[in-house]
């Protein structure tokens, strides 16, 4: 750092220890140590040492040499102590030698104002080292009718399904916390110093290197965990409480877990049934025809009741390509196999059973207000 001074900086700090100078000087010499106190090379060390110390705890390597760090700004501080003879404008031409009625004064002066400095400028470090400790939340959203992709802060890749959010905490030592509310297929980088868990009401899962699937919407009552490659460590969740032990997931293992905790494992299942919304297609097995609905309606961004329960009970096995056909086909080949009709107010749709009395009040083939999934 370069520690010379300016001629008019000369004479700015000679009023300033003469007692001379107006408010606004003053200011600037406070600013101009602020820039140039020879002392920053020593912060640079505290610095370091400060981030040696919050990542591994190693004070004895972070150790400093306050008294070296002493004498480097009283060396400072009495370096101006030693001008030489300048002239001072403002003073009827008179000149102003050394300043020996108050060294002492002085040199404790400018110590006193490149300690202050040091100080500022530490005080300032940690302060903001410390906010990076704060860990940070960020929520994620995919509309009703959309799909969405992310990327994670540590590299890993989130696919959102339709009405998904997802809430994630990024903490430098906790790792990556994510709540999910909805549906999202996980592809996480491992780190082992930075656990990666997602929750959701029923479940917590650890991950150890892994793509997975997990799927919880508000009013489900069971949280669903595909493994696709890899391993996860799930365990139940009661009102917040984890239940019972670890369980380690591998490959093709689904799991389902109920609002008590309870988890239900089954091995070598059909994935692809369970990841087809990722390439637009919605695959039911023995399905009932209202989760099939509340399915259809979050695809495609409406809502779909079904009017009668013994209709709403019946099970179906479907393959819907939902990102080839439209809202009006797909409703008008399901009101036929149920032998129910649509009717239809704005975003309100019902199936009602039987035929319609009157007029459909939903036409199949209309091209208006057509949904496909994903558009």
């Amino acid at each position: 750092m370069d520690d010379t001074y300016t001629d008019d900086e000369r004479r700015l700090l000679d009023r300033f220890f003469t007692g001379d100078c107006t408010a606004e000087e003053q200011h600037a010499v406070r600013a101009m140590f602020d820039r140039r106190v020879a002392a920053v090379r020593d912060v640079e060390a505290w610095r370091t040492a400060a981030r040696r110390i919050d990542r591994d705890g190693d004070r004895h390597a972070a150790a400093l040499d306050a008294d070296a760090l002493y004498v480097s700004l009283m060396s400072n501080a009495d370096a101006g102590h030693h001008m030489s003879r300048r002239h001072v404008p403002g003073h009827g031409g008179a000149s102003i030698g050394r300043r020996t009625r108050r060294p002492y004064r002085y040199t404790l002066g400018v110590a006193v104002a490149l300690v202050a400095a040091v100080v500022v400028v530490l005080v300032t470090m940690v302060g903001r080292h410390r906010e990076t400790d704060v860990p940070v939340s960020r929520v994620y959203t995919a509309a009703p009718g959309q799909r969405a992709t992310i990327t994670l802060a540590d590299g890993s890749r989130a696919i959102l399904g339709p009405a998904t959010t997802l809430t994630v905490t990024n903490g430098p030592r906790a790792g990556i916390d994510v709540q999910v509310s909805g549906e999202a297929l996980f592809t996480i980088t491992h780190h082992v110093d930075a656990p990666f868990r997602v929750h959701t009401t029923n479940m917590m899962t650890r991950v150890l290197g892994t793509t997975f699937f997990v799927r919880q919407y508000r009013n489900d009552d069971v949280a669903r965990v595909v493994v696709v490659e890899g391993r996860v460590a799930l365990r139940g969740m009661r009102d917040s409480v984890a239940v019972g032990e670890d369980r380690v997931l591998t490959r093709g293992v689904v799991s389902v877990v109920d609002d008590s905790g309870h988890t239900r494992i089954t091995p070598s299942v059909a994935i692809d049934d369970y990841l087809g919304w990722t390439t637009g297609k919605l695959v039911f097995r023995d399905t009932p025809v209202h989760e099939i609905a509340a399915e259809l309606g979050r695809a495609y961004g409406v809502e779909i009741r079904v009017a009668d329960s013994v209709m709403g009970s019946r099970a179906l096995t479907w393959t819907v390509p939902i990102s080839e056909r439209s809202l009006s086909a797909v409703l008008g080949g399901l009101a036929e196999v149920l032998g129910a009709h649509v009717v239809r107010r704005g975003q309100q749709i019902t199936l009602i059973p039987g035929p319609s009395a009157s007029r459909p009040r939903f036409d199949i083939n209309s091209s208006t207000s057509e949904r496909q999934y994903g558009k």
